[in-house]
């Protein structure tokens, strides 16, 4: 029996050798996934960091966006505002060029008048010498008037705060001619 308890124990040892050979091979497999586990942990921190900083980076492209949003609707504002002013003074500016046009063409008929009426003269005036003087201050008159209504022409549309405009309307007033005749 002596053989049976040294096998019987040898067997013992053997089963507790196994059972450690198992328990270390569980836990070189358990360490294995650890380190696995420790390695996958690594690469998610480091992901999780890298998201961060893109999430960070998104953030400010759509504060950049944003900004830039708000700026072309200002700027989109402006134009849109600007265009109807522009349209108003447009408008503002045809009235007063037709305004202006019948004003010229009102003088261009006076001056018409203005001619005829100084032919008369002129062979009323050529008969005697006292009006000769007079006749030659009302041609002085005709060819100014003539001459400034040709500098006129040229001009219409100009904005009455224009430095051609204030020109001619002293010019005007020079010879007696008040706005709106």
């Amino acid at each position: 029996m002596r053989l049976s308890k040294k096998l019987e124990t040898q067997l013992n040892s053997y089963k507790e050798f196994n059972e450690n050979q198992i328990l270390l091979h569980e836990l070189n497999k358990a360490l294995r996934q650890r380190d696995q586990y420790k390695a996958e942990r690594d690469t998610l921190i480091d992901d999780l960091s890298w998201y961060k900083a893109k999430v960070s980076r998104l953030e400010d492209e759509k504060d950049d966006m944003l900004l830039e949003r708000e700026y072309y609707k200002n700027l989109y504002e402006d134009m849109t505002r600007r265009g109807k002013e522009m349209e108003r003074e447009n408008r503002f500016l045809l009235s007063r060029k037709d305004n202006l046009f019948d004003s010229w063409r009102d003088e261009n008929k006076r001056s018409v008048a203005l001619s005829k009426k100084l032919e008369q003269l002129k062979q009323d005036l050529l008969r005697t010498e006292e009006l000769q003087d007079e006749i030659i201050q009302l041609e002085k008159d005709f060819e100014n008037k003539h001459s400034l209504l040709s500098e006129i022409s040229q001009h219409i549309g100009n904005k009455p705060s224009s430095s051609t405009y204030k020109y001619f309307r002293a010019k005007l007033d020079g010879i007696g001619i008040k706005e709106g005749e």
